[in-house]
C-alpha cells in the first residue's frame, strides 16, 4: 500500500502522490503541471526522482513517466521503447538513468549531464549499478571476473576518463559534484592506490601530498560536494590530507588529527 511520496525541485515545483490520488503545483514547465501524462500516472507509483527541473516516476509495472523542462529529462520520446522492465531510476542536475531488469541502461535528458550516451551504448548492456554526480553519470560493468566502469556526461565533470587511467577492477568510489575517486583494493583488503578525475576544484586531481600519503601508508577515504580527503589509519602520528574546494573541506593545512585513536571521515553533501 503506498502511503504518500512528494518530492520537490529546487523549491518551484512539488509533486504529492498517495493513494487517492496525484497532485502538482509550482512552475508548469518545471513540473508543477502534469496534465500531458496523468493518464500514464494511473496505477503504483513505487519512486519517483528529479532533475532540476522535471519529474520521472517509476511505475511498478517497470514504466517510467516523466514530465517537466524537455532539456533536463521532462521528455522520454525518444527512448520510450527503452523504457520497460526498469527496477531502479536516478538523476543528476538535468539527465536520468534507468536501470532495467535485464542490466541494460537507458539515458534521457540534458546531453552534457549524460542524457545521451548512444557513445557508449554498447557498454551499458550489463550494468549492475549505476550512479554519478551532478553533471555525470558512471555505470559499474560486470564482464565476469572483472569489473569495470564507463562513464557519460560532462567531460570537465567526470563524464570522460582520462586516456591513460584504468579503471579495471576497482573497489570503491566516491563522488564530489563534479569529480569521482576510484579506490583500489589489494587482496588483504588494504587500500593499495586510487585515481581521481573531473573537475580540479571538486577533487578532480588529488594533491601532491594526498599522492605521497597514498604511496607511504595505510588510508581511507572520504568526500564531501567538493572536495576529497585521504586519512591515515595509523595510531601513532595519523595525517590526513584534503583536496577540492577550500570552502567544502579541501584544505586540511590547519587539522591535526589526535594521536592513538582509530579514526573516520565523514563529508557533508549538499542537496
Amino acid at each position: 500500500r503506498l502511503e504518500y511520496i512528494m518530492r520537490f525541485v529546487l523549491w518551484l515545483a512539488y509533486f504529492y502522490v498517495c493513494d487517492a490520488g496525484a497532485v502538482a503545483w509550482g512552475l508548469a514547465d518545471h513540473g508543477g503541471d502534469f496534465s500531458t501524462v496523468s493518464v500514464l500516472l494511473e496505477g503504483n507509483v513505487k519512486d519517483l526522482v528529479t532533475t532540476s527541473s522535471a519529474f520521472a516516476a517509476l511505475m511498478t509495472d517497470g514504466r517510467v513517466v516523466a514530465w517537466g523542462d524537455p532539456h533536463a529529462g521532462g521528455d522520454t520520446s525518444s527512448v520510450s521503447k527503452s523504457l520497460h522492465n526498469v527496477t531502479f531510476v536516478m538523476s543528476n542536475d538535468c539527465a536520468f538513468v534507468a536501470l532495467r531488469s535485464d542490466n541494460a541502461t537507458v539515458t534521457w535528458g540534458n546531453s552534457t549531464c549524460g542524457g545521451d550516451s548512444a557513445s557508449v551504448s554498447s557498454l551499458l548492456r550489463s550494468a549492475t549499478i549505476v550512479s554519478g554526480n551532478a553533471r555525470s553519470f558512471l555505470a559499474v560493468i560486470d564482464k565476469g571476473d572483472t569489473s569495470t566502469f564507463v562513464t557519460s556526461g560532462d567531460p570537465q565533470s567526470g563524464g570522460q576518463v582520462p586516456k591513460g587511467v584504468d579503471l579495471t577492477n576497482g573497489s570503491f568510489f566516491y563522488v564530489t559534484d563534479e569529480a569521482y575517486l576510484m579506490e583500489f583494493v589489494s587482496d588483504s583488503g588494504e587500500s593499495d592506490r586510487f585515481v581521481t578525475w573531473g573537475n580540479p576544484d571538486f577533487g578532480g586531481k588529488a594533491s601532491k601530498a594526498a599522492e605521497r600519503m597514498m604511496k607511504n601508508s595505510s588510508f581511507r577515504i572520504g568526500s564531501s560536494s567538493c572536495a576529497f580527503t585521504i586519512y591515515s589509519t595509523e595510531t601513532v602520528a595519523p595525517k590526513v590530507e584534503a583536496w577540492g574546494n577550500p570552502e567544502c573541506g579541501g584544505d586540511s593545512s590547519s587539522v591535526k588529527l589526535p594521536e592513538h585513536i582509530m579514526v573516520d571521515a565523514y563529508g557533508c553533501k549538499s542537496t
